[in-house]
């Protein structure tokens, strides 16, 4: 399992939906879809509208992937902090702790927490 009491090592910027979709396979249900993904060198968040997934990748090629979700119903509490230049959505979740995810510019930052504060607060 990812070590979420960690913050993100790289700062998160928009994605390539399609390439997650495929690379996530067996692990989307059929009736969720993909809106929005992440990327860092190592790691991915891809946000469906039931869950967020998180997707670390191991090995020189990234032949390793370890695959962690957390339903949007799980998450009790969340807010963004900007410091300077370094802006971070904080997710505090249950039975995991809080979960915090840097982003390399405002708009990202603005896109997840818009899905994160509708799928949550419905």
């Amino acid at each position: 399992m990812i070590n979420f009491e960690k913050e993100f090592a790289h700062k998160l910027q928009l994605g390539e939906t399609s390439f997650y979709e495929q690379s996530l396979g067996l692990a989307l249900n059929p009736r969720e879809t993909v809106l929005i993904t992440f990327t860092s060198p190592s790691v991915g968040a891809v946000f469906t509208g039931k869950r967020i997934i998180f997707i670390d990748l191991h090995g020189l090629m990234g032949q390793q992937k370890e695959i962690d979700s957390i339903p949007y119903r799980n998450i009790l509490y969340f807010s963004y902090v900007k410091i300077g230049m370094e802006r971070v959505l904080e997710l505090r979740c249950i039975d995991i702790g809080v979960i915090r995810m840097r982003f390399a510019n405002k708009a990202c930052l603005s896109d997840a927490y818009r899905i994160v504060s509708t799928f949550v607060l419905d």
